[in-house]
């Protein structure tokens, strides 16, 4: 995704994503698997509503 993209939808936590994506790709036997569950049952769900508004 261009720059451009990640400023307009700004409200989009773009570093937290790609820095979690990093982490689980490069560095995963170092992954907290507590902070990880807490990415997915809390923060996805967020972020799917977050999406969900800016989509609409």
């Amino acid at each position: 995704m261009a720059s451009d993209e990640r400023d307009r939808l700004s409200q989009i936590p773009w570093k937290q994503i790609i820095g979690t994506r990093h982490r689980i790709v490069h560095d995963y036997i170092h992954v907290d698997t507590d902070i990880l569950w807490e990415i997915v049952s809390v923060h996805i769900p967020e972020l799917r509503e977050l999406l969900a508004a800016v989509l609409e």
